[in-house]
């Protein structure tokens, strides 16, 4: 996204509801932002696991699969399940949907035209 855009942007919202929502985004994006947590999604894109079954399939230590999935839980990305003695893990559809939303709204051209013409791809060094 253009600078212009981005002043633009801190220029009309209140920076206290900015912070709280790119907070949110921050730990969104944290929990993406790793290949073992990228792995952990892409395991239950199938179907919901226990936490023992994806310790088994990735490889991983029982300390590191809780520090991953508390990361991924408190961004909302993911939801744990109790049931029994283990915790069930699924994609949430809203959390999901939240991170699409963030997306779209970075990518998504401003509808005023009157703005630089700049395309993301455009403004990113080296493209």
């Amino acid at each position: 996204m253009p600078a212009f855009y981005i002043r633009y942007y801190f220029s009309i919202i209140s920076p206290v509801i900015c912070m709280n929502e790119f907070d949110h985004y921050a730990r969104i994006f944290k929990a993406l932002g790793d290949p073992n947590r990228l792995s952990i999604l892409h395991t239950l894109q199938k179907k919901e696991k226990c936490g023992h079954d994806l310790l088994e399939s990735l490889g991983i230590g029982q300390p590191t699969l809780s520090h991953h999935m508390k990361i991924l839980c408190d961004s909302g990305i993911v939801i744990g399940e109790k049931k029994g003695k283990w915790v069930y893990y699924s994609i949430s559809p809203e959390g999901m949907g939240t991170v699409l939303d963030i997306l779209h709204s970075i990518c998504e051209p401003p509808d005023d035209s009157s703005g630089p013409s700049e395309s993301i791809s455009e403004s990113i060094p080296g493209k």
